[in-house]
C-alpha cells in the first residue's frame, strides 16, 4: 500500500520528521508495530529462517529472516531496557525506602532458584545464568506443593554481575521484603556464595533430585558387582537423606574412600554432602513446609536456552543471543503484551 504524508523540517533545530509516521508507529526499514510484534513472536518461537516460512503460510507475506531476527531482538531490547531501570532502583536507597513504607503487606515466602546452562557462540560456548522466582501453592486437583507465578531472568555475564541481575529481579518480586526468602538449588559453589552475598538471611536448600542424583554414584560404588544390593543401598540412602540424617549419609560415602571401583563421581560426593550438609536437613525442610525442588529453574534452563538458542546449527552473537533469549523470558514470563506496548529504543 502506498500513501501519500506531509514532510517537515524546523529551520531554527533542523529536526525533520513525518508527522503521521510518528502518529501510527511507523519506523523507516521497518514493519508496523503490530506486525513487528507478530514477527518477534515468531523469533522467540523458533529459529529466524523457520519463522521465515511460517510467517510466509500464516500471512501470506514474504518477510526475510533478518527482518525478523530485527524484531525479534528489539523486543529483547525492550526487555533490556526495563531490567536496566530495575538495577538502577535496587540500589537507589531512596526508591527502596518510599517502596517499603508504600508496601502494606508483606509476602511471607518468595521462592529463587538459580543454574546455568552453555550457550553457542560463533567462536566459543558461555555459560548463561539464570534466576528464576516463583512462589509455591495446590493448583486445583493437585495435593502436593507446586511452583507458581514464576518469572525467570537470563544474564550472559560473570557471575559478579549476574548477581546484580539476581538482586533487582529480586526487589522487582519483593524478595527484599518478604519475611522468608528460599533458594532450591544445585551444590555449585558460584551460586550458593551469591546467595550469601545478596540475600545472607535466606532459607538454603540443595535440591533434593540433585542430591539423590549424587548418591546412586556411591550406591554403584559399593556394589559395582551386584545391581540389586546396588538398588537396595540407593533406597537406604535416599532414606537417610529424607529423614535428615545426613551425616549418617556421609559416613556411609566415606567407605569408597578406598574402593578400588570407585569412580571420581562417587567420590567427588563425598565433598558434595560435606560442603552442603547444611543445606540437605530435608527432614525439617519438610516439617516447615518448604519447596525442596530445584526443577523450576532446570525447566527456565531448558525453554529459554535449550529450545531457543541451541537449535541445531545454531551459532550467535553475544548481544544476539542475550536479547533473543530476553524476548523469550518475556514470552515465558507473561510480559509480551505489556512489553510491546513500549516504545522502541532509539
Amino acid at each position: 500500500m502506498q500513501y501519500r504524508r506531509g514532510y517537515y523540517h524546523c529551520d531554527i533545530c533542523d529536526h525533520r520528521w513525518h508527522e503521521l509516521d510518528e502518529k501510527i508507529g511507523l519506523r523507516p526499514g521497518q514493519a508496523t508495530p503490530k506486525l513487528g510484534e507478530l514477527l518477534a513472536f515468531a523469533g522467540v518461537l523458533v529459529p529466524f529462517e523457520k519463522a521465515q516460512e511460517v510467517i510466509e503460510r500464516y500471512l501470506l507475506l514474504h518477510v526475510s529472516a533478518n527482518t525478523i531476527r530485527c524484531e525479534t531482538q528489539a523486543m529483547g531490547e525492550r526487555q533490556q531496557a526495563e531490567e536496566d531501570e530495575w538495577l538502577k532502583q535496587s540500589h537507589s536507597f531512596e526508591y527502596l525506602r518510599k517502596r517499603r513504607r508504600k508496601i502494606k503487606e508483606k509476602p511471607k515466602r518468595v521462592y529463587g532458584s538459580i543454574d546455568g546452562v552453555f550457550v553457542p557462540l560463533k567462536n566459543e560456548w558461555t555459560e548463561a545464568k539464570i534466576v528464576s522466582w516463583y512462589q509455591t501453592g495446590k493448583p486445583y486437583g493437585v495435593d502436593e506443593l507446586r511452583a507458581v507465578d514464576i518469572h525467570s531472568y537470563i544474564s550472559l555475564d560473570k557471575a559478579a554481575s549476574f548477581g546484580k541481575l539476581m538482586w533487582a529481579s529480586g526487589v522487582k518480586h519483593d524478595a527484599d521484603l518478604t519475611e522468608e526468602v528460599i533458594f532450591v538449588c544445585d551444590g555449585a559453589a558460584w551460586i550458593w556464595k551469591l546467595i550469601e552475598k545478596y540475600y545472607p538471611q535466606a532459607v538454603q536448600i540443595v535440591d533434593w533430585y540433585h542430591a539423590c542424583e549424587y548418591l546412586a554414584a556411591v550406591a554403584s560404588a559399593l556394589h559395582p558387582n551386584d545391581e540389586e544390593q546396588a538398588k537396595q543401598c540407593f533406597a537406604d540412602l535416599k532414606e537417610l537423606l529424607w529423614e535428615g540424617e545426613t551425616q549418617l549419609v556421609i559416613r556411609r560415602c566415606e567407605q569408597i574412600k578406598d574402593h578400588p571401583e570407585a569412580g571420581d563421581e562417587a567420590r567427588k560426593t563425598i565433598t558434595y554432602f560435606t560442603n552442603n550438609y547444611k543445606r540437605m536437613d530435608y527432614a525439617r525442610f519438610r516439617q516447615q513446609g518448604y519447596f525442596i525442588g530445584s526443577g523450576t529453574v532446570e525447566s527456565s534452563c531448558k525453554q529459554i536456552v535449550t529450545m531457543r538458542l541451541k537449535a541445531p546449527g545454531a551459532r550467535w552473537t553475544k548481544h544476539g543471543a542475550l536479547v533473543t533469549a530476553k524476548a523469550r523470558t518475556a514470552w515465558l514470563n507473561g510480559d509480551w503484551d505489556r512489553l510491546a506496548t513500549l516504545p522502541f529504543a532509539v
